[in-house]
């Protein structure tokens, strides 16, 4: 017999969504220094409902994590990105610290798995706030075998902070936090 039925991956028929968006950037050239830019990108979600048929309840997805739900996205109330870079004559720096807010945890939690041997499993009542910086550092325009080239490192999530454990078969809600901890990487651009 049939217990229980999941919908997921659903568009919701009825939406009523309240945000403010704000983005601010300045460049300022600093004579010999080269230009300096400043951004800062945030979202406040004020209100997300949703009904995912005329007879299924409106439900609040903001500051949710909204697992049960394919229609909707895990919706923390804040989310924003603050930006500073440098650029002078080849060089370019940029570093971008995100945040991003809490939210109810609400998927199922698998009890079980506390008993595994070396297991990760928390109990989660919350997916706490989130913030990282990344950073990079491009060298660009070197003219080599008639073509030009840029040179690029980086590091995302660069002091290395750890995912929150959770009580999910995954262990951590990624869609949130980044489960990678510290990225190095290199890239190479070449144009003819």
């Amino acid at each position: 017999t049939v217990q229980m039925i999941r919908q997921s991956d659903s568009n919701a028929s009825n939406m009523l969504v309240r945000a403010v968006d704000t983005q601010l950037d300045y460049d300022l050239p600093w004579r010999e220094w080269g230009d300096f830019r400043f951004g800062l990108n945030a979202t406040y979600i004020d209100t997300y409902e949703f009904q995912l048929s005329e007879i299924d309840p409106v439900r609040q997805a903001a500051g949710n994590q909204n697992n049960d739900f394919g229609a909707v996205p895990a919706m923390p109330r804040w989310r924003a990105n603050a930006r500073l870079g440098w650029t002078m004559e080849n060089h370019m720096v940029s570093t971008t610290v995100r945040y991003i807010h809490d939210v109810r945890f609400d998927a199922n939690e698998f009890p079980f798995q506390q008993f595994f041997p070396f297991n990760n499993w928390r109990h989660t009542e919350v997916i706490r706030a989130w913030t990282q910086m990344d950073a990079f550092y491009t060298y660009q325009d070197l003219q080599v075998f008639n073509g030009s080239l840029s040179l690029t490192a980086g590091v995302r999530n660069m002091f290395d902070r750890e995912a929150q454990k959770t009580g999910m078969i995954a262990g951590a809600v990624t869609e949130l936090q980044d489960i990678l901890g510290r990225v190095v990487y290199g890239r190479i651009n070449f144009t003819f």
